[in-house]
């Protein structure tokens, strides 16, 4: 909302507010002293017919009584008929227009309303009586007295409208509306005056403020046409000077620090790039001596020593075997981390990689009485399959790894346009404050003496890495004490998904 329309209502609104309440007051007793008013008149007008009417009534002389209703019908605008009857209800005389079948039971009534518009009055016509005095005994009595003297001998009846009140009423209100409305017009002409006064000085603080934040660091205000906000125009003059300062040496801040970051960034590269081909090339240097070792060791095996040192060459041969996963491991990571690797995507069935992981991990896991087994998988993927039969190869080593008991289980769940291949083990399992630790590099939660039988802990980073290459989302859900399950999502093949 504009804040001249704010101003012109902060001054309407109040004057409309009381306009309204002294005009509902004022109409209310107004109202309440109009009705009193014609009550009082309606009463007194009820009574004195009843009262000039008794011996008339007594008499029957229905054209004296016409008589009376007449005076009375004109006596005040807003009677509208009047009336008088006997005792038993009949009429004797009537004047004006009357609705004599609305009429209540005839009793003493007092703006009794009838319609909307319309009230009735009715007052008994009582005999009364004349006290004589008896000249003989000194004492007085009363002619006629008996228990009929307290039976009326008729009723006055009078009908008053009450649309006079109505109309007073009406008048009251469009005055008050009018004058609620000058009130308006008045409070109207000061919010301009104000407005030109105070709010064009603020609407244009506003904009100059406006420009501030969107970067117009030149904006100023015009302190001449400040008019009674001088020192606020000069305040913002001076602010926005100090802004465009600040922003002139942040910037420029911001550069230094940007340029020394590309440079500390480009020499960590430049490291990891060093570290990583110093690695690769080691490890590629060290497999030949290492791959003779390992032929050294299979021909000793096959050889007389074998019968007399079967550990010492079992050992030998167990170890040769780990230096070669770990040299592995590094020169695949190094690959990795060097961006030498890209994946060749194609469609290929999961059920053969399945039945080769089986294969190669089943002996291992025999020897350490675990049950290895494979759940039908009878879909076909589009991924790298290198890249997804290292990151499966790696999961289940690991699964066979650190389960001392029970067994290891590999599936997949179709969902969708996806299916997700899982590895369950019953092994000692990963509490949830490690589930992303567990993919760093080098990090093994139950191997703390570092024995490299159980490998660098470069297993699972070299997954994630892999994972990242093929966009495929990997994670683990795991309950410790009760195993641990790891799970990698693969897009299906269009062939897989059109046969079914």
């Amino acid at each position: 909302m504009k804040l001249r329309l704010r101003l012109l209502l902060a001054a309407l609104v109040p004057v409309l507010l009381l306009a309204g309440v002294l005009t509902t007051a004022f109409v209310l007793r107004l109202n309440s002293d109009l009705q009193q008013a014609l009550n009082t008149r309606g009463r007194a007008l009820v009574r004195q017919l009843a009262a000039t009417a008794e011996f008339d009534v007594l008499a029957g002389r229905r054209e004296e009584l016409a008589a009376l209703g007449n005076s009375v019908f004109r006596a005040d605008p807003d009677v509208r008929g009047a009336a008088l009857t006997d005792a038993d209800g009949r009429l004797l005389a009537i004047s004006g227009e009357l609705h004599v079948t609305r009429w209540p039971s005839l009793q003493s009534i007092e703006a009794q309303p009838l319609q909307d518009d319309l009230v009735i009055f009715v007052e008994p016509i009582q005999r009364r009586v004349a006290p004589l005095e008896d000249i003989y005994s000194g004492e007085s009595e009363k002619v006629g007295a008996g228990d009929t003297a307290a039976l009326p001998i008729g009723h006055a009846v009078i009908e008053m409208s009450t649309q006079s009140i109505v109309a007073q009423r009406n008048r009251v209100i469009v005055a008050g509306l009018a004058l609620a409305l000058l009130g308006a017009a008045l409070a109207s002409l000061l919010a301009r005056r104000i407005a030109r006064s105070v709010t064009r000085p603020l609407l244009a603080a506003t904009e100059v403020v406006h420009r501030l934040g969107r970067g117009e660091l030149t904006a100023r205000m015009d302190v001449d046409a400040a008019g009674a906000l001088r020192a606020l125009a000069a305040d913002i003059n001076v602010m926005a000077g100090r802004i465009g300062f600040s922003q002139d040496q942040l910037q420029q801040q911001v550069l230094d620090a940007t340029r020394q970051l590309r440079q500390e960034k480009d020499i960590a590269l430049a490291a990891t790039v060093a570290k990583s081909r110093f690695i690769a090339a080691a490890a590629h240097d060290l497999r030949q001596p290492l791959h003779a070792l390992e032929l050294f060791v299979a021909a000793l095996a096959r050889s007389s020593a074998m019968a007399s040192e079967a550990h010492l060459i079992a050992s030998t041969q167990a170890s040769a075997v780990t230096l070669r996963e770990m040299f592995d491991a590094i020169l695949d990571l190094s690959k990795l981390d060097e961006g030498l690797e890209e994946p060749y995507l194609e469609a290929f069935p999961l059920e053969p990689l399945f039945a080769d992981i089986v294969r190669h991990y089943a002996p291992l896991a025999g020897q350490k009485g675990l049950r290895l087994k494979v759940h039908g998988c009878r879909v076909t993927v589009r991924s790298d399959r290198y890249y997804v039969e290292r990151i499966l190869f790696n999961l289940v080593a690991n699964a066979v790894r650190y389960t001392g008991q029970g067994g290891v289980l590999i599936g997949c769940r179709r969902r969708g346009d996806v299916v997700r291949v899982e590895v369950w083990d019953s092994g000692i399992g990963i509490p949830p404050a490690a589930w992303q630790e567990v993919f760093e590099d080098y990090v093994q939660l139950d191997n703390p003496e570092r024995n490299r039988e159980k490998g660098l802990g470069l297993g699972l980073a070299i997954c994630r890495r892999l994972a990242a290459l093929l966009a495929a989302p990997l994670g683990l859900r795991s309950h410790p004490g009760r195993g641990s399950v790891f799970w990698l999502e693969l897009p299906l093949a269009e062939l897989a998904k059109d046969g079914g």
